[in-house]
């Protein structure tokens, strides 16, 4: 017995959308192929039919139409979940803005150390955020204290 391709509607701006990244010429073709597969399963076309017009197998197809239906549902995505919560990233970001003791900054692994997570973890959040605590310009915390003359 065959299974029922699930059924598609898209709202107009999704459409939009979706024709906006199929005209795109610069646009990833794997996002490309799947726009294609969603507004073409979205005419009422067939897993079979889509397949024919060369946009991937019949199990892609599904695999397409399914996940996008779970999308509209507001499903969660799967994957594996998150160990670092928003809260841990700020603390973070909050102690690299902060001068070490004794330093005149902080390393990945001398902060990994200090918050309790791994040196490849900070690596990426600095990434992620650009943050550059080695740089002199932005930085570098000055060990010497400041004599401002008075006037």
């Amino acid at each position: 017995m065959a299974r029922v391709a699930t059924k598609i509607e898209i709202s107009n701006e999704d459409r939009a959308t979706l024709l906006k990244w199929k005209r795109s010429p610069t646009m990833p073709q794997k996002l490309v192929r799947r726009a294609d597969i969603v507004l073409a399963a979205a005419e009422g076309l067939t897993n079979k039919a889509i397949s024919g017009r060369g946009l991937g197998s019949v199990q892609t197809i599904c695999l397409w139409r399914r996940r996008y239906a779970e999308y509209e549902k507001g499903e969660p995505k799967t994957g594996r979940p998150r160990k670092i919560g928003r809260d841990k990233i700020a603390e973070i970001i909050a102690t690299t803005l902060t001068p070490p003791q004794g330093m005149t900054y902080w390393s990945a692994r001398r902060l990994a150390k200090q918050v309790g997570v791994g040196h490849s973890t900070v690596h990426r959040i600095w990434q992620a955020y650009d943050l550059k605590p080695h740089r002199v310009e932005t930085f570098k915390f000055s060990q010497v204290p400041v004599e401002r003359e008075v006037r």
